[in-house]
This record gives C-alpha cells, sequence and structure tokens, in this order.
C-alpha cells in the first residue's frame, strides 16, 4: 500500500497508474461540496509525488438499461444529474465518469421528479441486484484495467 497524503492506494501492476477510490460520504446531490476538500488535496500530493491526477466520478444513469455502463469524457454535460451538476459547480467539467444503468424502473419513461426521485433513491431489487453484481462488475473492472493504462481518463469531450 502506498501512501498519497492521507489516502492509500496500490499500484496494481508496474507500468500502470494509481487508482484512489473516495467514496462521497453524503448526499449525491451536493456531492461537489463534499469532493471540492479531498480532491484538492489528492491533486496537491499528486504533483508533490509527481503524478497527474485524474478524476473519475462514478454515477448511476437513468437513460441507460440496467446493466450497461457508459464511460463519458472530459468536459461532458452532466445530462440533468444533479449531483454531477453539483461537481462541476464546484471543480468545474475536468473529469471523466462511469455511468452506471439503473434504466427507469416499472414507470418505463415517465420523467416526473417524482417518480425519478422515488426510483433512485429506492433499494434494488433482488433482481436488479443480480444483474449489476453479474454484469456490471465484471465491465467495470475491464474499464478500471484499461484506466490504468491511462486509457480514457485524459479524452476530452469536443
Amino acid at each position: 500500500m502506498t501512501r498519497l497524503g492521507r489516502f492509500n492506494y496500490r499500484n496494481s501492476n508496474e507500468g500502470s497508474i494509481p487508482l484512489l477510490f473516495y467514496h462521497n460520504p453524503g448526499y449525491m446531490n451536493v456531492s461537489g461540496d463534499n469532493l471540492v476538500n479531498p480532491w484538492t488535496r489528492v491533486i496537491q500530493e499528486a504533483e508533490i509525488q509527481g503524478l497527474n491526477a485524474a478524476l473519475v466520478v462514478i454515477s448511476d444513469e437513468l437513460d441507460i438499461d440496467l446493466g450497461k455502463i457508459k464511460i463519458r469524457k472530459q468536459n461532458a454535460s452532466a445530462r440533468g444529474h444533479n449531483g454531477l451538476k453539483s461537481i462541476q459547480n464546484v471543480i468545474g467539467k475536468g473529469y471523466s465518469s462511469i455511468k452506471i444503468g439503473i434504466g427507469r424502473g416499472s414507470e418505463g419513461g415517465d420523467k416526473s421528479s417524482d417518480l425519478v426521485a422515488k426510483y433512485v433513491l429506492s433499494k434494488f431489487k433482488p433482481s436488479e441486484k443480480e444483474v449489476l453484481n453479474n454484469l456490471v462488475l465484471e465491465q467495470f473492472a475491464k474499464v478500471m484495467k484499461e484506466m490504468t493504462k491511462e486509457r480514457y481518463i485524459y479524452d476530452v469531450q469536443r
């Protein structure tokens, strides 16, 4: 285990970049406020150690089917996601993101804010957990491996 300031990280292979995971301790909708101080410390410590820190945000996405993931490049739109809007308001668009599809549930395409809020805050059904555990984790692991080789994280949306 290697330290980057007060954060521990593990470098998986020689020649790969380290990945550091930070779990937002608060609500997603105000995640920019929770992220700004730790991210600033990571950037400062990375510069001291000669590393180039890159932020990758992992979030849910209603408009992607359950079990699918999508990678968004830096400078991409928040597309109505309040948590990503919060991050962009505080640190800008200089991050990549991995969107994990949760679909729209049984309501289908219903976009009323009350139904959307109820759906995204609800617990996953056992069948949904199975899809996430069997499909998403494997895809996510592949993307993380590619990111340790600097794929995706420095790409910019034009």
